[in-house]
């Protein structure tokens, strides 16, 4: 086999590496590439390839799909037929490695797309595969996992191999995943749930496509955090907050840090340094009985996407969402719903999380 001609220890590094993921083991190959149809191709980054221009990324080719397999790879079963789309906003590499057919739609790792970029992904992956029956897109973010499996999803239900986004997932966890958890980040589950509501709209109405829109102006006025837990108590190790978008500025409540533009949160040193001092010390919550704290906010506008972070000692979670489909009123949002909660060294499973939205 291929991994065989260039040594035994790199292919003992890739299989621990792909974890539960399916890896493609035919004709020789060793990689960790899945098919998802026909022609949607899910696998890891190429990496390995001096392009790319990262120390890390030439000793990532020992554990990760080296780029020069993957190259041998559709050139024997796709040769002229395939279209790469990276979505990594960490990772490029020479798109001529692929003969220059690499789209790029990137966002960062562990978190959602800006909702604006899922239509134009569709539709660019829609039009290559409408070029023949023989084409194939292959997707990939770093792991080939969970952003892959948000776009490849979303390409799923535009394209009309699914009817939905719980049938997108399901089959991309069946053809992904040897456990079934491929795409598992409430977030980016959220996010496909969001395009296939925008998508369903847009066709009912007759429009051609999925066009999110700017989306409502709200203001977060404050958030809370109910639980049985300990952590919730005065003392208790209660998390630091930050709002964000994608442009990455970030908000704070007035007073409490670094000002910036708008009397929004700063950039700064500063910021970081509040960050850690409330992640400590609790900052500004008060609590509103024995399972209930909350925190006020003052000039936190947010408009299309956004992140609300909380910044604990026992471990960050956050969660992403869009004002298309956020109203004014309280959202509650259990720890189920909370990326990387599950991951906190310490967990309360009664957690809820609710913020409180008004018209801006």
């Amino acid at each position: 086999g291929l991994e065989a001609a260039h040594g035994a220890a790199p292919a003992f590094a890739r299989r621990p590496v792909s974890k539960k993921k399916r890896r493609f083991t035919e004709g020789g190959h060793g990689l960790d590439l899945s098919y998802v149809t026909e022609s949607i191709i899910a696998m890891g980054f190429p990496a390995g390839d001096p392009s790319s221009g990262w120390f890390i990324d030439r000793i990532e080719g020992f554990y990760r799909n080296r780029m020069e397999d993957v190259v041998r790879f559709l050139e024997e079963r796709h040769a002229g037929q395939f279209k790469v789309f990276n979505l990594c906003s960490e990772r490029l590499y020479d798109p001529g490695r692929f003969g220059g057919l690499v789209a790029c739609f990137p966002f960062d790792d562990h978190n959602c797309p800006p909702l604006r970029l899922i239509r134009p992904f569709c539709e660019s992956a829609k039009a290559w595969l409408a070029g023949g029956l023989e084409r194939v897109v292959i997707v990939h973010c770093k792991a080939g996992k969970s952003r892959t499996g948000l776009m490849v999803c979303a390409l799923l239900v535009h394209m009309g191999f699914c009817a939905s986004a719980a049938e997108a997932t399901a089959l991309y966890n069946l053809k992904r995943t040897q456990d079934g958890k491929g795409l598992t980040l409430p977030s980016q589950r959220r996010y496909l749930g969001y395009y296939a509501d925008l998508l369903a709209r847009a066709r009912a109405e007759g429009r051609p496509g999925a066009e999110p829109g700017p989306g409502r102006r709200l203001l977060l006025a404050a958030a809370r955090l109910r639980g049985a837990g300990e952590g919730l108590l005065p003392g208790g190790n209660l998390p630091g907050l930050s709002v964000s978008g994608h442009g990455g500025e970030v908000f704070f409540p007035r007073g409490a840090g670094a000002e910036g533009p708008n009397g929004s949160g700063g950039l700064g040193p500063e910021v970081a340094e509040s960050r850690k001092v409330r992640a400590r010390h609790g900052g500004q919550w008060h609590n509103l009985d024995e399972s209930v704290v909350e925190m006020g906010l003052e000039g936190v506008v947010v408009q299309g996407d956004f992140k609300v972070k909380f910044h604990s000692l026992d471990g960050d979670y956050w969660v992403w969402l869009s004002t298309i489909f956020v109203q004014e009123g309280t959202l509650e949002l259990p720890a189920a719903e909370l990326d990387h909660y599950d991951r906190r060294l310490v967990k309360d499973k009664t957690l809820v999380c609710e913020l409180i939205f008004l018209s801006a």
